[in-house]
């Protein structure tokens, strides 16, 4: 079974204008999609997956 992280991006990216988290908060979100990138990159899909995951539930989405 493949694991695709892509699609989930834009969703992710459209969110970030309006999230009302703290400073704190958006901060972690940037480094989570940062280290998704990042392990899509190495072929790390399912590790990827998960770090978008954890900054799309603090998005709320």
């Amino acid at each position: 079974m493949r694991i695709h992280a892509r699609p989930s991006w834009p969703q992710s990216t459209r969110a970030l204008p309006t999230a009302t988290l703290s400073k704190a908060d958006m901060t972690e979100v940037k480094k989570l999609r940062a280290q998704g990138e990042k392990l899509h990159a190495a072929g790390d899909h399912a590790g990827s997956l998960a770090a978008l995951n954890k900054a799309k539930k603090m998005l709320g989405i």
